[in-house]
């Protein structure tokens, strides 16, 4: 890992990790947040600091510290900007879709179940393509040890093939083994992770440029539901006293970002900001669903 990844400076560290993200996506189609050494800041409004919370205030544009309190399977009262968009815009289920690694997404992407397409956890995925047959009975014989979380891959995988075929007007990808490998101390594998979904995101870049109906009109926006402690002690863990897991960052890329590279002296930005950008993007004012949310 040593070998692989280690450079002189944080910046050709970070460009060897995902060089994707930092010499074309960075450079190129928008911008970055989140850099403290630089004075940008992002960070969930929530004060609980692990999954549940931040990705719910991610999708609801709000906090809602005093109702969820767990990771537990349940479906909260919360409207997401998800199930909104697609009865805003009147698509039909599969032109608003979440694919996660996580079972939970089931209850957090939507507050009423089947108002949106989600395929989530280790759940079959039905599609015509032999490959994709293959690789939804392949996910059953690959656990990874994370409970209720399949591996990355499948998630990525089952996203493009929907992306390609169904066509939707948004589709929202959330991994999990970041997270879980980091949980257990093994910070070779956040990397190679990392690294992983670096080509990735070059793959989904690549193919949305391809593409007559995608290219130049679609928006790409990256963050993620946490941070992590600040220390070689903490690292490895989030939660209401881990200091510094407040912290998180956000980059935006497409037509609809100005390409403004990495931000200075900026923020701070919150997580709750997240859902009402996705439905501007789309030319839509989540408040007016939602007027708390930001």
């Amino acid at each position: 890992t040593y070998k692989r990844f280690w450079a002189a400076t944080p910046a050709e560290r970070r460009a060897k990790v995902m060089p994707f993200l930092w010499n074309r996506l960075v450079t190129q189609q928008g911008f970055i947040a989140g850099n403290r050494t630089i004075g940008s800041r992002m960070q969930v409004a929530n004060t609980l600091k692990f999954s549940y919370p931040g990705y719910s205030e991610l999708l609801t544009g709000a906090p809602h510290d005093d109702v969820i309190t767990s990771n537990d399977n349940k479906r909260y009262p919360f409207l997401t900007v998800l199930e909104w968009l697609r009865a805003d815009l009147k698509l039909p289920r599969e032109s608003i879709a979440a694919f996660g690694s996580w079972e939970t997404f089931n209850y957090i992407a939507e507050r009423e179940e089947g108002a949106i397409t989600i395929n989530a956890g280790y759940e079959d995925f039905a599609h015509p393509d032999p490959e994709m047959k293959t690789l939804s009975a392949l996910q059953h014989l690959t656990p990874n040890g994370f409970h209720g979380a399949r591996h990355d891959i499948y998630t990525f995988r089952f996203g493009l093939a929907h992306l390609q075929t169904a066509r939707p007007r948004v589709l929202y990808l959330a991994f999990d083994e970041t997270d879980d490998w980091a949980h257990l101390k093994r910070y070779d594998l956040v990397l190679d992770t990392l690294h992983r979904t670096d080509r990735q995101l070059e793959q989904l870049w690549t193919w949305l440029q391809s593409d007559p109906e995608y290219r130049g009109t679609t928006t790409l926006i990256l963050t993620v539901d946490h941070g992590r402690g600040r220390t070689p002690a903490d690292w490895t863990d989030h939660g209401a006293k881990v200091e510094g897991a407040e912290e998180t960052w956000i980059g935006c890329f497409g037509p609809a970002v100005s390409a403004r590279g990495e931000s200075r002296e900026a923020g701070p930005l919150y997580q709750r900001q997240v859902a009402g950008t996705i439905a501007a993007v789309l030319g839509r004012n989540f408040q007016s669903a939602v007027p708390g949310a930001a």
